[in-house]
């Protein structure tokens, strides 16, 4: 829970000085339009926010120091949208991801234009010191540096935000007959309603079926000693009598709760069961994936997926692929595993979901 709590600190932090930027501009251009000064506390921002060097700001607000402001954020606009197309068109990335890391990157954008137009104004001084205009000098304006300080301040919190938390990603789903189940997301209940039954996960249970059956209100607790995978208890996954694979059922908040109210948190099924023709995978049969398909495609293609933040792993006979590469403190990793015969046919499938609040 305090990973969750501090990532949603950084996150809130994040959101909280974007809004105090948008509210310092809105002072600025406000009081450029009524023609007033802005707010002395303003100014104090202004001059505390600067460099190494020495303070030449000065406690000025008027059209020229809105000017400069609006000049700055037309060239940070420019600077992500060339970004944002580099990372689309060279890089080949989805739009999601390509926006990702424009974000991603926000922090360094914003430096990289602030040090260009501080360029640009030594440049322009430099002309006007040896030009017809000298004794005329550009002047550094409080007011707009209080609104930049903010702004860069944002950059850095988001950058900070992004790195320990990621971004949300759709979960992957998977398909049993009827039943819709989105991993990390459907409960117990829901499958209980709709016909399905767990039982304990052991060899040989096919003898006695309904001895190692699970009942509702049985409860489920988080092993001292859990697989790092798996955050609840595992359980054979039936209906009609049929095996569906293996699903994890994982307390949603402390160490144990009742069956009905637990998530499903991981899901695996093998090419030996008899139902294994029947799942799919985001809208994929499971029994018409190939090697030779994995190997060639993106599996964020296959599987119909735009994900921001993703990472695909692939070696002979097995792949995966990750959603949300960050730490999982806020929003949930989610992967999906597939292991292939030597004739090409996908021999296993698993999907996962992790999340700190479940550890």
């Amino acid at each position: 829970m305090k990973y969750f709590i501090g990532a949603a600190g950084f996150c809130l932090i994040t959101v909280c000085s974007l809004c105090f930027s948008i509210y310092l501009y809105w002072i600025l251009q406000n009081a450029v339009r009524k023609g007033r000064e802005v707010p002395g506390w303003m100014y104090r921002i202004g001059h505390a926010i600067i460099g190494r060097g020495g303070d030449f700001y000065e406690d000025i607000t008027d059209h020229s120091a809105l000017r400069e402001l609006n000049l700055f954020l037309l060239g940070l606009a420019a600077a992500n949208l060339l970004f944002f197309l580099y990372m689309r068109l060279y890089k080949g990335l989805n739009a999601n991801a390509a926006l990702y890391s424009c974000l991603k990157a926000e922090f360094f954008l914003i430096l990289s234009v602030r040090m260009l137009w501080t360029a640009v104004k030594i440049g322009i001084e430099i002309v006007l010191c040896f030009g017809k205009k000298a004794g005329r000098t550009l002047r550094n304006y409080a007011s707009g540096n209080a609104v930049f300080g903010m702004i860069f301040m944002s950059g850095f919190f988001l950058f900070l935000s992004l790195m320990l938390s990621g971004v949300p990603e759709r979960a992957p789903e998977f398909r049993i007959e009827k039943s819709r189940i989105v991993i990390g997301s459907t409960r117990a209940s829901e499958l209980l309603r709709a016909g399905f039954r767990f039982y304990e996960e052991r060899e040989e249970s096919e003898e006695n079926e309904e001895s190692g059956e699970r009942g509702a209100e049985d409860e489920i607790r988080k092993p001292e000693d859990r697989h790092f995978y798996y955050d609840g208890e595992l359980a054979e996954l039936r209906c009609g009598g049929n095996s569906y694979g293996t699903v994890c059922l994982t307390p949603p908040w402390g160490k144990s709760a009742k069956l009905k109210d637990c998530v499903i948190s991981f899901y695996r099924i093998s090419s030996e069961k008899p139902r294994f023709s029947e799942i799919t995978v985001c809208g994929r049969e499971l029994s018409d994936l190939r090697w030779e398909e994995i190997r060639e495609r993106p599996l964020s293609d296959i599987f119909s997926l735009s994900p921001a933040n993703y990472r695909e792993d692939k070696w002979e006979g097995n792949c995966k692929l990750q959603l949300q590469t960050e730490p999982y403190m806020l929003w949930k990793r989610y992967t999906i595993e597939l292991r292939f015969h030597e004739d090409g046919t996908a021999a296993e499938c698993s999907l996962r979901a992790q999340h700190t609040l479940w550890e």
